[in-house]
Parts: C-alpha cells; sequence; structure tokens
C-alpha cells in the first residue's frame, strides 16, 4: 500500500488527532504516501442547536463515512465517542492509544466545582456531564454551550461562564491544559464510552487495508472501547444521553464502571463489572443489563418519552 487518503473533520481539534493518526502511520510505514480531506459534518454546520434536542447518532460523522463508502477517502479518522455503536458497511481498523479518558473542570476562576455557587455558571451540552455534575454540586447554574474546544474556552475567556466541563484528551491535545483546575475520578464523573480514543474507519470489505492498519492498533484500548461501545449498545443510547461507561484495564482484568440517569438527575443508577480483558464486549453487556434490571429500564422509557426530537 503506498497511498492513503484520510477523511476528517476541520477542526483543530480534529486536524491534530488526524496529524497524530499520519505520525503514527509515518512511524510505522515511513515510504508511505498519505494525504487528507476535511469534511463538513451536519455537526459543523448546525451550532445553535442543543445536542439534548438531536437525535442523530451520526450528527458528527456520517459524511465523513458517505465519502468513505463512496471510495472519496480510504480512511475515516473519528473521535471514537462521536461514532454510532453499530456500523454496518464499515468497521474500526485500528484506535490509538488512548489518553486520559477523563472529563476536566475549567474555571477563569480557578474555582473547584465545590466554590462554585448558584451565580456561577458551568457551560455543557451534555446530559451525561449536566446530571452527574448536579450530583456533585447542586446549587451550580448549567447553561448550554455549542463550539468546538477551543471556542468554548474562548467563550468563557469572554464571560459566558465562569466554568466548563471539557474532556481531558481534547483539552491536552490542543494545549490548553493551563485552565484545568480539576480532574474528576470515575466515581466523581463517569465519562462518554470512547472518550478520549482516536479511532480509524474503513470499510468492512478492505480486509487488505484492515491487516494493514492493524499494526497501529492499541490492544488494551480497542478492549476498553468494545466493552463500553457495548454497553451503550444494549441501552440502545447514544452519545447524547445521560449513559456514561468507562473502562480501566490492570494487568489481564478490566473493570467496567457504568451510569445512566434521569435528565433531572434524581435517579442514578451506576454498576460495575470486572472480568477478564478478552471478554470485555460481553462484560459491556452484563454491565447494561445489571443496570436496566436494577430500575434502568424505567428510567430510560422516561428519557425516551421526555427528550423532544428535534427534525434536522
Amino acid at each position: 500500500m503506498d497511498k492513503l487518503i484520510l477523511g476528517t473533520r476541520g477542526s483543530k481539534l480534529a486536524l491534530v488527532q488526524t496529524k497524530m493518526v499520519i505520525d503514527k502511520i509515518k512511524e510505522i510505514y515511513p515510504k508511505i504516501n498519505l494525504d487528507y480531506k476535511i469534511i463538513k459534518t451536519k455537526g459543523d454546520k448546525i451550532i445553535d442547536v442543543s445536542l439534548n434536542k438531536i437525535n442523530d447518532k451520526g450528527f458528527f460523522v456520517k459524511e465523513i463515512q458517505d465519502a468513505l463508502l463512496s471510495n472519496n477517502i480510504d480512511v475515516a479518522v473519528h473521535s471514537l465517542k462521536d461514532l454510532p455503536v453499530s456500523l454496518e458497511e464499515s468497521k474500526i481498523a485500528a484506535v490509538l492509544k488512548r489518553e486520559n479518558p477523563q472529563d476536566v473542570l475549567l474555571s477563569i476562576n480557578k474555582k473547584l466545582l465545590s466554590d462554585f455557587k448558584s451565580e456561577d455558571r458551568i457551560g455543557t451540552t451534555s446530559l451525561r456531564r449536566k446530571t452527574q455534575i448536579r450530583n456533585l454540586n447542586s446549587d451550580v447554574k448549567i447553561i448550554d454551550i455549542r463550539g468546538n474546544v477551543d471556542t468554548r474556552i474562548n467563550k468563557m475567556k469572554d464571560g459566558f461562564c465562569e466554568g466548563l466541563v471539557l474532556a481531558y484528551a481534547g483539552v491536552k491535545r490542543l494545549g490548553l491544559t493551563k485552565y484545568i483546575v480539576q480532574e474528576f475520578k470515575v466515581n466523581e464523573l463517569i465519562p462518554a464510552p470512547a472518550q478520549g480514543a482516536i479511532a480509524l474507519e474503513i470499510s468492512k470489505e478492505n480486509i487488505n487495508l484492515q491487516n494493514f492498519l492493524r499494526a497501529l492498533n492499541h490492544d488494551d484500548t480497542m478492549n476498553s472501547v468494545l466493552a463500553e461501545r457495548s454497553f451503550l449498545r444494549k441501552l440502545n443510547g447514544g452519545c447524547h444521553l445521560p449513559f456514561a461507561c468507562n473502562a480501566k484495564i490492570t494487568n489481564d482484568i478490566i473493570k467496567v464502571s457504568g451510569m445512566i440517569s434521569s435528565l433531572d438527575s434524581l435517579d442514578i443508577i451506576c454498576k460495575s463489572v470486572t472480568g477478564k480483558k478478552n471478554e470485555a464486549e460481553n462484560l459491556g453487556v452484563e454491565l447494561a443489563q445489571n443496570i436496566i434490571e436494577s430500575g434502568g429500564l424505567s428510567i430510560i422509557s422516561k428519557i425516551n418519552s421526555n427528550l423532544e426530537n428535534v427534525k434536522l
């Protein structure tokens, strides 16, 4: 294989992540010719609608996937948490070693979450983050904020809000860690499934390319995201719903922690399971089933009936 064309979104973070992929490929295959195409997705075009009103599991990736399946690109580069958990004509060929998947608090005034008062505003559109933030500090005012990581930070600096909760991985990759004041632990705020992982998606039929890209794959990251994505798939959820899951591997043992919450944060169920890492996918399903049997089905039904879908 002498040339590959990668497809990516055009945000600063997406381009940084694409460069990471290019550098990794070049490290392993120094003679290959690489290029990339910037593809604008619906999520890049529609920035004035709260994500909790969008029932579109391909909101940030569909146009890139279309380019892949029409052979305009060879490899789609994604933040894996944006990729739907069920793929029909494509597959994940490899994932890079994952960055720290945790969420972090950014604060212009250097306040910890426990110091935020009722007049202080935290910006996030994520239902998953909103429900868990309220569980940690019920006083804080949470407001919707859209935009790329750097855009949100600039809005905070301009006074739109006093704090932000974002994924550490994106903040670090953009070199903006100076704004971080607090890193949440898993038992405080469970991250989104596959958060911090970069995925390489290819056509399901392209076996040669799959074999070629296998050298880039980080096995522990792949096992972790398999567990987290199977958890989400079992719950029939997307990354914009108040569902969370994180898997951590120590030696050959994987611990998978998951959470679902009602929209008002009054009903929250957290569970975890442990097993061998080669059972990761089954453990994610087991965890989701445990949550369903512990009252989760009722919460999910209420979420589905209360969420207002926006036709785009």
